[in-house]
């Protein structure tokens, strides 16, 4: 991904949420065995949330994103 910024490292008008259209992404994976995982999103400031239970790999997890406009 580009423009890609450590949480750590992010400014500090990101962290008080102070604007809207800062994003954090996450993944959780299942069993090895298992296909699937739950991508999460989340909207700093708002707090507004999308969750997407998809099959495992980059190139899923892109296609659920382009659903919300990513």
């Amino acid at each position: 991904m580009n423009n890609v910024t450590e949480i750590s490292k992010r400014p500090n008008y990101i962290d008080d949420r102070s604007e809207m259209y800062h994003y954090e992404l996450d993944t959780l994976m299942g069993k090895i065995d298992d296909k699937k995982c739950l991508v999460t999103l989340l909207e700093r400031k708002t707090r507004e949330s999308y969750a997407t239970i998809t099959k495992r790999g980059s190139k899923y997890i892109y296609q659920a994103l382009k659903k919300y406009g990513w």
